[in-house]
């Protein structure tokens, strides 16, 4: 009962988030039936809430990345419960309407002389993988993601009892095109020269003796 003699009254604000919607791609305008070699460049972010792995120290985390066959690891991050990383790695897609598979993002602390010990993982499911490869070139996302421990069963909770999340973005990039000419109609004879064009060519700085020396 308040002052003015009437009942207290609390207003609360609810508003649920789904996991990962952040990298949810937009539906296509069309059924067309996306194909050809993509690059999926993945930019690990941070990593936060991490929990204590060592008697003596705190957390050296770094992540591991597996998607389609390979596999890229972030640097390690020494003592530290927060890791901020902004590495970016970059995945060959083959056929983006083939199957590609689920991304696994491994969260690992390293340790001196003995193998890495795995903190926790979050595995983004090849359906979802598979619309993100088809989505348009230059599409991006972005999500802060739980990390749940080995059997994926419960999240993995930080040194601040907090749950462990990580931040990740991906985004659809064109493949290089691939200098692979159709087959002649019929035999070349003859001389020929050949003229190539270059947007761009960054190389060390070398004499014109030792740049022919190199071709």
């Amino acid at each position: 009962m308040g002052k003015d003699r009437q009942h207290c009254e609390v207003l609360l604000r609810v508003l649920t988030l789904e996991a990962g919607r952040g990298l949810e791609p937009p539906v296509p305008l069309n059924n067309a039936t996306i194909g050809g070699s993509r690059v999926l460049k993945v930019t690990v972010v941070s990593v936060n809430h991490l929990p204590k792995m060592d008697a003596l120290g705190s957390c050296d985390p770094f992540c591991r990345l597996e998607f389609c066959g390979q596999i890229h690891k972030t640097v390690v991050k020494k003592g530290t419960y927060d890791a901020d990383y902004n590495e970016s790695f970059q995945f060959e897609v083959s056929d983006a309407a083939g199957a590609v598979g689920s991304l696994t993002m491994t969260v690992l602390d390293w340790d001196l002389g003995s193998p890495p010990d795995e903190i926790g993982q979050i595995v983004l499911p090849g359906e979802l993988m598979g619309r993100v490869v088809r989505s348009e070139i230059g599409w991006e996302g972005e999500a802060k993601l739980e990390v749940y421990g080995k059997k994926g069963e419960a999240p993995v909770v930080g040194r601040d009892r907090q749950r462990c999340t990580a931040t990740v973005k991906v985004m659809v990039l064109e493949a290089l095109s691939i200098l692979d000419p159709p087959p002649p109609s019929q035999p070349a004879t003859g001389a020929r020269r050949i003229q190539v064009h270059s947007s761009s060519f960054l190389c060390p700085l070398y004499s014109i003796s030792q740049f022919r020396s190199i071709l």
